[in-house]
């Protein structure tokens, strides 16, 4: 005959709790959140997991989780900012933007093979219609069903081949208005922090030393504005997308927004110029391989 013992589920959640609580206290001081890359620095690799109960201090925010993440990985690698904000970026772009980029291309490249059999198709549709004696919306009904399953059958839905604008623009935003809250840069109807982050007054490199101060040179802001209007022209060459008013009015909207850039870089700090500029390099570099790719006839 054996003997159960029964322990009640809240006592088992009161011991953990009791035993979880000191850590999470000491965690969450103030002068432990406030110096977060301090603290990184001064732990050794193996004690990064003591910090995860500072996790549940963190709001759900993804401006707050980039700002965390950048200051991580500066703590991390101990890279100068300057270098953690390339390296960070090009990290960012290969792994959200690229897959996303390379599968758009491929989608593209089959829509526009498939083009002649759709037009072939629609002629096979109208002079059916026209033999049965039906109308014009018969002829569009028959064609859109086809149309739908050809795209379904050649996965090349033109809606998938615009994706990766809903994730870069709001990665782009995210990461931009992280390094703003980082150098306390002050913008309309945003808070700022009293002081920038210890570290980037004097993170910068080569004639940008203080990354919390805009580019003097206006070397930067010239090369933003010119990798911009690089990649709307070599968009343009590795996508055709016709001359159509859209295709035309799509151009001269990117176009303007490359120039108007340029000013804007002018006032924001080193560190949002440098992100902005390793970015647009980073989709020059990927739209001119998508470009040698096409006239090698592999993509």
């Amino acid at each position: 005959m054996s003997l159960k013992i029964v322990v009640p589920r809240t006592a088992v959640v009161h011991l953990l709790k009791s035993l979880i609580r000191p850590h999470i206290r000491h965690f969450s001081s103030p002068s432990v959140c406030r110096d977060y890359s301090g603290v990184l620095r001064s732990a050794g690799p193996k004690r990064y997991l003591s910090l995860l109960p500072v996790l549940d201090q963190i709001p759900l925010s993804p401006i707050t989780w980039a700002e965390k993440g950048l200051q991580l990985a500066q703590a991390s690698t101990g890279l100068p900012w300057w270098a953690t904000i390339i390296t960070c970026t090009i990290a960012l772009r290969s792994t959200c933007t690229l897959p996303l980029a390379v599968q758009q291309r491929r989608r593209v490249a089959r829509l526009e093979s498939l083009q002649p059999l759709l037009d072939s198709w629609r002629q096979t549709i109208v002079h059916k219609v026209h033999l049965q004696g039906g109308n014009k919306l018969m002829v569009e009904k028959l064609y859109k069903e086809k149309r739908n399953e050809l795209l379904k059958t050649y996965n090349c839905h033109p809606f998938k081949t615009i994706l990766l604008p809903f994730v870069q623009i709001p990665l782009w935003i995210t990461i931009s208005l992280a390094l703003r809250r980082m150098a306390a840069f002050p913008a309309p109807f945003l808070d700022a922090p009293p002081a920038a982050l210890a570290g980037l007054v004097d993170g910068g490199s080569l004639w940008f030393i203080d990354l919390t101060a805009p580019d003097p040179t206006m070397i930067f802001p010239l090369s933003i504005g010119f990798l911009h209007l690089l990649n709307v022209e070599l968009n343009r060459s590795t996508v055709a997308m016709g001359g159509g008013k859209e295709h035309r009015l799509l151009t001269f909207i990117f176009r303007t927004l490359a120039i108007i850039i340029i000013p804007v870089s002018t006032q924001v700090p080193m560190i949002l110029s440098l992100f902005w500029a390793t970015s647009a390099g980073f989709s020059v570099i990927q739209n001119c391989m998508f470009w040698l790719l096409r006239r090698a006839g592999k993509l």
